[in-house]
């Protein structure tokens, strides 16, 4: 099954529609309520890479504190997480 976006197939697997993969930190707290099951694979997914791009010579302000921001630990699982919470409510 297709879906359009992470939260679909979230709330497609919480459901009992559908299986498949989820990021860890994503599934964690639906697997701790008991809403969803972690199952061993043979083959795991390998981790994706996430790319990000601008142009070259643009050294502004806002870009130094973009990089920051996205380079600080865990700040996309945090992002992913909160955004995920929102959706939920």
């Amino acid at each position: 099954m297709t879906v359009p976006d992470i939260r679909i197939k979230y709330q497609f697997q919480v459901a009992g529609l559908v299986c498949g993969f989820l990021p860890e930190f994503y599934a964690r707290p639906a697997i701790d309520a008991g809403l969803l099951i972690e199952k061993q694979v043979e083959e795991p997914k390998p981790d994706e890479t996430f790319y990000l791009a601008w142009r070259t010579g643009e050294e502004g302000a806002a870009l130094k504190w973009w990089i920051k921001r996205v380079t600080r630990t865990k700040c996309l699982e945090q992002f992913v997480i909160k955004h995920r919470s929102l959706d939920l409510a």
